[in-house]
């Protein structure tokens, strides 16, 4: 019976495989007693169905018993240990328990070495698991190192032209596509494809899974055309093969749909979303983690076409699934959390949007360094909106500790960094620290002069707030020359007349007056005149305030023409 569970298994069966393996289980048990490898297959059987299912726990707890079984059947230094270790592992490292999966992947490691020795192709499948978890973590050198030893066992077993070398090469060319380092990817992709369709022909999986991550590099390249092509052939081939009802199939339908939203063909990708969609459900169960993925995209899809309540739906049914099967801590959580914030902020619900950045704050806590990165993220969120609705001290509470972290893992020359020293200095301004406030905004524009375009308007707004912080510490000079650096990138970027143009000849004129510098003032005070009448009207409270200023240092010019 447990080869009838397994040929249902291998056949996406689950339900039938379940009820094999059950039945198995349950006629030994009653004929050999629990302490048997037949039972231990059972268990490892329903383990890989749990698991296929992304019923996690449960995968977990057959595999163990297995794992019981055989260690005390057979001792801990046998294949059958390291396979059931390896099992585990992969569980895991579906929770995201990455830790945990590389515990149990080293120690089948350490059983196939003694068994197997160093050249065996076992651990050549080991070595690339064990690299699948580093990049998982964004350990890619790790990952490149543990790739590459299999790739070295495969070589020197099976030679240069060989299907599995050619495996092997894909993951390794995989990783580099995930550093961005897109043309080392795809020449090593386009030589894997030559020896597969040599050995295989067109007509096979491996060769569509080599044409997805071509059409992936090919979409990160923003080659869209060329994206779909490859999808395209990957998806046909597997409908040849394998019909449309299978996992691999719907990964393709996703593939290929978010081609199509960079394409801004949303309905098109929706569609596709909605197919794979239903395929999953079909075959691995609606609680496992790749149906929250899809919800999640979905809810993306609808997002990028401001569907608001659609995207709502679809990411509070993907949060759902994530925080059943990750744990409320884990980085996807975290994803969703800021996108369902992301919504909530476009539609104006700034409670929601504030309740959604609290709650990555706590899930965030103890992460790892990408789920560390979100909770940055979140404080330098609560931070502007803090800052927006001139709550200062909240404000500067959550951009320091924005800021800490940000510079713990990225460190200081990123423009997370700079956004957290500008809205601290700027903060400063207004409570008169100005020593403080220009220290942190010198060290916003550093950044920013390294990182931006030369008329990038974050560059305006920070030499604006450098130019605050010199004129009300009576540094003329230098207030002027930060505001008229503001000014020339205004011009270059908005044009003329634009109110936020004549705010940078107003603050201009300001310094000029508190210099006693009256004629070059009233000209720039004028000029700001003319523009806010252009761009707010003649009845603006600016313009009026423009006036005002104007009446008072002509005024103040005749008194003193007058005592002259």
């Amino acid at each position: 019976m447990n080869n009838i569970g397994l040929l249902f298994q291998l056949q996406n069966l689950f339900e039938d495989g379940l009820s094999m393996y059950e039945k198995a289980l349950s006629i030994q048990q009653e004929i050999v007693g629990e302490l048997n490898l037949g039972i231990a297959s059972s268990y490892s059987g329903m383990g890989a169905i749990y698991s296929s299912l992304g019923k996690h726990i449960d995968a977990i707890l057959m595999f163990s018993k297995c794992l019981e079984i055989e260690v005390k059947v057979l001792g801990e230094e046998c294949i059958e240990v390291a396979n059931s270790y390896n099992n585990i592992a992969l569980v895991y490292s579906s929770q995201g328990k990455f830790d945990h999966a590389l515990d149990m992947h080293y120690k089948c490691l350490k059983i196939q070495r003694k068994i197997l020795g160093e050249k065996n192709l076992d651990l050549a499948i080991t070595y690339n698991n064990i690299a699948a978890i580093f990049e998982s973590q964004n350990q890619y050198e790790d990952a490149i190192i543990m790739h590459q030893k299999s790739i070295d066992i495969q070589l020197e077993i099976c030679g240069e032209a060989n299907v599995n070398v050619a495996i092997s090469l894909n993951n390794l060319a995989y990783v580099y596509y995930l550093q961005s380092k897109y043309d080392q990817a795809l020449k090593i992709h386009e030589s894997c494809l030559n020896i597969e369709l040599e050995k295989l022909g067109e007509k096979n999986l491996q060769v569509a899974t080599t044409y997805n991550h071509i059409g992936l590099i090919y979409k990160a390249q923003d080659k869209y055309d060329e994206a779909a092509m490859m999808l395209r052939k990957a998806l046909n081939i597997q409908l040849e093969i394998i019909g449309e009802n299978h996992p691999e199939v719907a990964d393709s339908y996703t593939n290929i749909a978010s081609v199509l939203r960079c394409q801004n063909h949303q309905e098109e990708s929706i569609s596709l979303l909605k197919k794979c969609l239903k395929i999953q459900k079909a075959t691995i169960g609606e609680t496992h983690l790749d149906v929250a993925r899809t919800y999640n995209n979905l809810g993306f899809t609808y997002y990028s076409e401001e569907k608001y309540n659609d995207a709502l739906n679809s990411l509070q049914k993907c949060l759902e699934l994530q925080t059943n099967i990750l744990g409320e801590n884990s980085t996807e959580v975290l994803n969703t959390y800021k996108m369902i914030a992301d919504i909530y902020k476009a539609q104006d619900k700034l409670q929601e949007t504030l309740a959604m950045y609290q709650k990555m704050l706590k899930a965030g806590d103890n992460n790892d360094d990408e789920g560390s990165l979100q909770v940055a993220f979140a404080c330098i969120q609560l931070g502007e909106i803090h800052y927006d609705n001139e709550d200062y001290d909240a404000a500067l509470f959550h951009f320091q500790k924005g800021l800490a972290i940000e510079l713990e893992l990225e460190g200081e020359n990123n423009l997370q960094v700079a956004k957290c020293y500008y809205h601290i200095g700027d903060i400063y301004n207004s409570k008169d620290k100005f020593n403080e406030a220009l220290d942190l905004l010198q060290k916003c524009l550093q950044i920013q002069i390294y990182l931006l375009d030369e008329n990038d308007l974050a560059l305006a707004q920070t030499y604006n707030s450098i130019g605050v912080s010199y004129s009300s510490m009576d540094k003329y000079y230098e207030a002027i020359a930060m505001f008229k650096e503001c000014l020339k990138i205004q011009l270059h970027v908005m044009g003329e007349n634009n109110a936020v143009v004549a705010s940078s000849y107003y603050a201009i004129g300001q310094v000029y007056y508190a210099k006693n510098q009256h004629d070059i003032a009233l000209q720039y005070h004028r000029k700001c005149l003319e523009l806010r009448i252009n761009s707010l009207g003649p009845d603006s409270e600016e313009a009026n305030e423009s006036r005002d200023i104007i009446n008072t240092i002509s005024s103040e010019q005749k008194t003193k023409c007058k005592i002259m």
